[in-house]
């Protein structure tokens, strides 16, 4: 008896669900350091290795449905797939990295792009990011000279500790996280020992 109950009960929740709206919505753009992972970056520096990534919410009755995603950099295509999702919160990304070029760009991702599922707003499936990466840097040339002295990579390893504010050497957060990473304090020596490229 027990069972048929259960079972009861789950045929009326299924009724239910078939009246949920179905909605895509597109509501992040972003660059990240690794494929599916990594840190974010809002502005990569030239020469620096980004993914493309997405963050979008999917409201739906019980099951799952096959979304179709683009992402195109200034209006050229450079990954699209499809995958299963179901309610709730998601993220997707390409594979294949990009290497940032000097220049203003826009990243522009599209879902459903193949209007496949019926939703009740088409309006908010994309979203886009636009950035401008300058040309190289010095990685930790704080004061713009030409040259990275030992005070520099002092300030750097300051500002990595949290002693000291990234104001006072914004040029050594060569990713544009916020923050200063050991790779960056190492790139800063290796150009205080080599010179600036």
């Amino acid at each position: 008896m027990l069972v048929c109950l259960l079972r009861g009960m789950a045929g009326v929740a299924l009724a239910s669900d078939a009246q949920t709206t179905v909605d895509i919505e597109a509501q992040r753009a972003m660059l990240r350091t690794a494929a599916g992972g990594g840190y974010e970056v809002t502005t990569p520096a030239v020469g620096q290795t980004v993914y493309f990534h997405v963050g979008f919410g999917v409201t739906a009755p019980a099951g799952s449905l096959a979304l179709s995603q683009r992402a195109q950099l200034d209006g050229v295509e450079v990954c699209a797939f499809t995958s299963n999702v179901a309610a709730g919160n998601w993220f997707s990304w390409c594979l294949d990295g990009w290497t940032a070029t000097a220049g203003t760009h826009t990243l522009r991702w599209d879902l459903d792009y193949t209007n496949q599922v019926a939703e009740t707003d088409e309006s908010n499936n994309s979203v886009t990011m636009t950035w401008t990466s300058g040309e190289p840097s010095c990685a930790g040339d704080c004061n713009r000279s030409g040259e990275v002295t030992v005070s520099e990579l002092i300030t750097m390893v300051n500002i990595a500790l949290g002693g000291t504010s990234l104001s006072a050497c914004t040029i050594a957060d060569t990713d544009g996280s916020g923050r200063i990473e050991i790779y960056e304090i190492i790139a800063a020596v290796d150009n205080s020992l080599n010179g600036c490229p």
